[in-house]
């Protein structure tokens, strides 16, 4: 984490006016629009919000898949967040970033998404399909307090991937039966996924 990085944040007390909710909500349409608003978002240096649960930091978070199966990453212990060495994840994510800004880009949430994606994975194939499904707010662990996560899955059509940063994880394919097995290991983040998304959205295959 660079020491003059800023990142994208809303004031939590937005997020308490629109309903403040523990877990994973489909209310795109409800929430987007007043987590979004131009006029309620800034930047601010990462390290000073990162202790901070009076702001949000907003984070695209990707869950990859390729026909009945999502792709599962782990830590390593070189990651940034200290908080989430080993865990398993389902998602890719992180950061919306000055970068973003200082680019011009109208999009900074699909444009920080790319970024990430380009980062972390990179699919090999084509893309099939990338949805906003949802959003998390978790404030049950000192990561999700001071976060907000934009769930988005992406349908690849290849099951061929890079992992651009093998020394920060690893990963592979898992079907919901071993993602289940693997879920008391899983990232708070991808407990919550897994139960709200891809059960549902495995089912309906």
């Amino acid at each position: 984490m660079s020491d003059r990085e800023e990142v994208l944040v809303v004031p939590t007390a937005v997020l308490r006016e629109a309903g403040l909710f523990q877990g994973f909500s489909r209310r795109i349409e409800h929430y987007l629009p007043r987590l979004l608003d131009p006029a309620q978002l800034s930047y601010r240096p990462r390290g000073q919000v990162e202790d901070d649960p009076s702001f949000k930091q907003i984070i695209p978070y990707v869950l990859i898949r390729h026909q009945n199966r999502f792709l599962l990453a782990q830590r390593t212990s070189r990651q940034t967040e200290k908080r989430l060495h080993n865990k398993y994840s389902v998602g890719i994510g992180g950061h919306i970033n000055d970068l973003e800004q200082s680019a011009g880009h109208k999009d900074v949430i699909h444009a920080g998404l790319e970024r990430e994606l380009n980062e972390e994975v990179r699919v090999l194939g084509g893309r099939r399909s990338l949805d906003l499904v949802g959003i998390i707010s978790d404030d049950s662990t000192e990561v999700g307090k001071v976060h907000l996560g934009l769930v988005f899955i992406l349908e690849v059509d290849s099951d061929q991937y890079s992992i651009e940063e093998p020394d920060l994880m690893t990963a592979q394919w898992a079907g919901v039966e071993v993602l289940r097995e693997k879920l008391p290991l899983m990232e708070t983040w991808s407990q919550i996924a897994f139960q709200n998304v891809i059960e549902r959205a495995l089912a309906t295959k």
